[in-house]
C-alpha cells in the first residue's frame, strides 16, 4: 500500500471523488448535499491517494486550510472492497503529518446525519 500526495486534478483522485459524491448522493437522497462551498483545486491545500500494491487507487482524502492553523478534512473516501483494511487511518495520518509539518494545530471533519 502506498499513500501519495497528488494534484487535485489527478485522474485517480478525480475518479475517487466522483465515487465518493455518488455514494453520498445515494445515502442522503440528493446529489447536492454539500453544506458549504464544495472543495476545489483553488482551495484544497493538499490531496492524497492510497494505491494498492498493483497501483490501483483505492482511497483518498484532502485538506482545506481554514486559517489560523486550522484545516478541514475533505473528500475522505475508501472504495467499499477496501473498507476495514486500515487504509482510511493511513490516509488520515498522511493528512495529519502534512498539516503538522506546516504548523497547523487543529483539523476538523464534517460528518453527515446518517
Amino acid at each position: 500500500m502506498k499513500i501519495e500526495q497528488v494534484p487535485w486534478a489527478d485522474p485517480d483522485a478525480t475518479s475517487l471523488r466522483v465515487r465518493q459524491r455518488a455514494e453520498i448522493a445515494v445515502r442522503y437522497g440528493t446529489p447536492d448535499s454539500e453544506p458549504g462551498a464544495a472543495p476545489s483545486e483553488a482551495d484544497i491545500a493538499s490531496f492524497f491517494v492510497a494505491r494498492d500494491d498493483d497501483g490501483t487507487a483505492v482511497g483518498c482524502g484532502g485538506l482545506r486550510h481554514l486559517g489560523d492553523g486550522v484545516g478541514e478534512v475533505k473528500r475522505m473516501y475508501v472504495a467499499p472492497a477496501w473498507r476495514g483494511s486500515g487504509i482510511a487511518l493511513r490516509i488520515l495520518r498522511a493528512l495529519e503529518d502534512w498539516a503538522r509539518e506546516r504548523g497547523w494545530t487543529s483539523l476538523r471533519l464534517e460528518t453527515g446525519d446518517a
